[in-house]
């Protein structure tokens, strides 16, 4: 398990504020251990977010993601060691007594140096071969 780096006082708060804007008890933003750690500068912040932002049309999903970006971006620490955000959201109901099954999965990119484009896993090869 990789070690966790803790968020500072407005990172939190962030956190327990998105939980409240969109509706959703859990939410999670996560430090990228190896970049923060090593002083890297391509590292990939992590934010999930469980619940009904997955249910979104496409562009609502989008109008969230850049709120967040636009809110998270300014206060994020060790920000010199970032180049991207990913943001992962799901939906998973239980089936039987033991099981869930996962009905909603979307994840997307948004890397730091262009906020109003969000890049999704069908093309992240594409865009990668393209910088």
């Amino acid at each position: 398990m990789v070690p966790r780096i803790d968020l500072t006082e407005e990172e939190e708060e962030l956190q327990e504020t998105l939980k409240k804007e969109l509706n959703c008890s859990d939410l999670e933003i996560r430090h990228d251990y190896y970049a923060v750690t090593n002083n890297k500068k391509n590292g990939n912040l992590v934010i999930y977010v469980y619940g009904s932002v997955c249910d979104l049309d496409s562009t609502s999903f989008e109008k969230v993601i850049f709120k967040t970006v636009d809110q998270i971006t300014p206060i994020l620490s060790h920000k010199a060691n970032y180049k991207s955000l990913t943001f992962y959201t799901s939906i998973t109901k239980p089936w039987g007594s033991k099981t869930s099954v996962e009905t909603c999965y979307k994840e997307c990119k948004v890397f730091i140096a262009k906020p109003n484009q969000i890049i999704y896993p069908d093309s992240f090869k594409d865009y990668y071969k393209g910088e």
